[in-house]
């Protein structure tokens, strides 16, 4: 059968693939396969070099991820957001170790994908 959970435990698998993947860029393991591509490329004609930067945007993306499933661990996840998203609006910056990034709430993850 199919089960589906939506717990924080999943924080793990993030971390474990984010270490992962630091380990494989940090050795270019594997990054010759997409330099081939004129999608990982900056520049025009012969002045084309490769360029990365989607990787390490999609690396952000779950990093964010893995900080808010980490946030959610604590008791008072929910009030602290609220309290953050609060003085978000208000215009006022907090420096919350609960507000791990811009990334809120799947539906944000969602919009910048």
């Amino acid at each position: 059968g199919l089960s589906l959970a939506n717990h924080t435990s999943v924080r793990h698998l993030l971390d474990r693939t984010l270490r992962a993947y630091d380990k494989m860029m940090e050795r270019k393991v594997n990054v010759h396969h997409y330099t081939k591509f004129p999608t990982f490329h900056t520049g025009e004609g012969r002045h084309q070099e490769p360029c990365l930067d989607e990787f390490d945007d999609a690396r952000e993306v779950v990093a964010a991820l893995s900080a808010e499933y980490r946030a959610a661990e604590h008791a008072d996840f929910i009030e602290r957001a609220m309290g953050s998203a609060r003085s978000s609006v208000a215009g006022s910056t907090t420096s919350s170790s609960y507000a791990p990034s811009t990334i809120t709430t799947m539906s944000d993850l969602r919009l910048r994908a």
